[in-house]
């Protein structure tokens, strides 16, 4: 510790220093020696992260931080991105809370402060104002952490509010508080305002039940912009996490979730396997989630057997389009064994998205299946086709075969013109503005 020490005091006084980051929460560092760094401080154009015990600053010293992180955009003290502000030990004084406020006023003003870390400190309600007060005011920070800090429900709802007209904040992390159901639902308010909050960490935050479900719901319901969302270590359950599922369902942004230690049963499992692959038939298919791209449900009441089920869903919708993974999980469902007999009636309200989604792979038996189901004696088809058929089940199914094949001269079917029919059913549905191309739709 000694040696560390020694080598920040070093480098911090050395006239060419190059030195990037300074932490003064190590054991060896007394607020006296702090005090003493000020001045190298004052004049080091290096430091871009700075760590700062807040127990070990008196007033004196805290002000002096204060004016330096003020004035860093005029040449005061080195152009600080990141600033670290945590208690090393236990919370001493008055003077501590009046220096932290002293620190965090003076960062409204930055122009160059990106992420601002709070951690392990017991914040009062006038603490939590001061922070909210400079989200209104900073242009620049886009990653905020409040994680440890004894917030309640009353101190998130400030929070929020600053949140909800903040145009820079991209990361958002307010895990192990006390937040509850009733500071979630304020928190999803401001998300559903807020189109910038990328990533959202609310691990540890009391949220349970039924209510907490509905909140999480809403926020992936209602915002656009959310890609990374951890609710780890919550009372979610069954019924909260039902209500989850069915949100991801609808929603097309969130890339990765963390149901992590949220007893869960196989109940619970299920609904996220049925919202990432529900294949009851083709139209359930194509509204699953086909976005999500990590999912941990580790520390659950469940067995292996439904995690790697979960697994193999998640995979199918590794790094591809949208539409690549639609046609991986239909040309899967087609090509099963019992796929295509076991699919209930779709509706006609699927023709064109099926035909726009599928592309190449899985459209042969994915045609033949909406053949089967009757769909082409809806009153969207002028005239039935004339094929060569034969009798599937007492009933007619007239065989699809791709374009090039020899075998259309010999049924007498011409496949675009087909594909042609289906799609121009397609578009009297108003569902399909433009024709798909050769290329994406081939049978």
């Amino acid at each position: 510790m000694e040696r560390l020490k020694h080598s920040v005091i070093t480098q911090l006084n050395s006239k060419k220093s190059t030195i990037g980051t300074v932490d003064f929460t190590m054991q060896s560092f007394s607020a006296n020696d702090i005090r003493c760094q000020l001045p190298a401080l004052f004049v080091n154009s290096s430091v871009k992260v700075l760590f700062l015990p807040l127990n070990r600053l008196d007033l004196v010293s805290a002000k002096c931080m204060a004016m330096m992180l003020e004035r860093s955009d005029v040449g005061v003290g080195p152009p600080i991105e990141e600033l670290h502000l945590s208690h090393v030990h236990e919370r001493v004084g008055e003077t501590t809370c009046e220096g932290f406020i002293e620190i965090i006023s003076a960062l409204g003003k930055s122009t160059r402060l990106k992420k601002l870390v709070v951690t392990d400190t017991h914040l009062n309600y006038t603490e939590v104002s001061s922070i909210a007060s400079i989200l209104f005011d900073i242009k620049s920070l886009s990653s905020l952490v409040l994680r440890n800090c004894g917030i309640d429900h009353k101190g998130i709802c400030k929070i929020s509010c600053a949140i909800a007209s903040n145009k820079s904040l991209e990361s958002l992390d307010v895990s192990n508080n006390p937040l509850g159901n009733g500071g979630i639902s304020s928190l999803v308010v401001a998300l559903e305002i807020n189109a910038c909050i990328k990533k959202l960490k609310i691990s540890g935050t009391q949220i349970g039940g039924v209510e907490g479900g509905k909140a999480i719901a809403a926020l992936l319901t209602g915002n656009s912009s959310l890609e990374v969302l951890d609710l780890s270590r919550n009372h979610i359950g069954d019924i909260g996490a039902s209500k989850i599922a069915i949100s991801l369902r609808s929603n097309k942004s969130l890339l990765q979730l963390s149901m992590r230690r949220n007893a869960l049963s196989t109940v619970g499992i299920l609904c996220f396997q049925l919202a990432l692959y529900h294949a009851k038939n083709i139209g359930t298919i194509i509204q699953s989630n086909h976005t999500l791209r990590y999912l941990n449900i580790d520390g659950n009441i469940c067995g292996n057997e439904e995690v790697s089920k979960v697994a193999g869903y998640v995979r199918m919708n590794l790094p591809r389009s949208e539409k690549e993974v639609i046609s991986s999980k239909l040309a899967w469902l087609l090509s099963s064994e019992n796929g295509a007999s076991d699919l209930e009636e779709i509706g006609t309200e699927c023709i064109p998205i099926l035909l726009s989604s599928i592309g190449k792979t899985g459209s042969l038996k994915a045609m033949n299946c909406l053949l089967k189901h009757e769909l082409l004696s809806s009153p969207f088809f002028n005239a039935q086709p004339k094929f060569t058929s034969r009798g599937v089940s007492g009933k007619t199914l007239p065989i699809l075969c791709d374009d090039d094949s020899s075998a259309n001269a010999t049924r007498g079917y011409n496949g675009q013109a087909y594909t042609n029919r289906l799609i121009n059913a397609g578009q009297s549905l108003g569902t399909i503005k433009q024709r798909p191309s050769s290329n994406s739709m081939k049978v």
